[in-house]
């Protein structure tokens, strides 16, 4: 029986190491799909394809910390809300995370790695 190449697994990078374009979009859409998802995107990126690709891994937990990350922020911002702060602070955190996300999906687009600057490292 001839070797099937569909049916073996998807190497997570070339003969020589380098990134796969499988590789490099995953890594992207494990930062942009939690402007919509929230946790939930990142966390089946990392628990689905981040099991099989260490470099898509590597971008999921990056994302879902920053979502951890971001939720505390809006927690806080909502213990805010009596003194006035809250909404403030909530938009701020919002842009924050809108341009972070952003951000990480445009450097793993190019097949680097984004660390995003303040997020909790809860997740390894």
């Amino acid at each position: 029986m001839p070797d099937d190449p569909a049916a073996r697994p998807a190497a997570a990078s070339d003969a020589l190491g380098r990134l796969t374009a499988a590789d490099t979009s995953l890594m992207t859409t494990a930062h942009w799909i939690g402007l919509a998802t929230h946790w939930v995107g990142p966390l089946l990126v990392l628990l689905t394809v981040g099991q099989r690709r260490p470099r898509v891994r590597a971008e999921a937990v990056e994302s879902l910390n920053w979502e951890i990350t971001v939720a505390v922020g809006l927690a806080v911002a909502m213990l805010l809300m009596p003194t006035g702060l809250g909404w403030p602070a909530a938009l701020l955190v919002v842009l924050c995370s809108i341009g972070f996300h952003l951000r990480g999906a445009a450097v793993a687009s190019e097949g680097r790695p984004f660390h995003y600057p303040v997020a909790l490292r809860l997740v390894r």
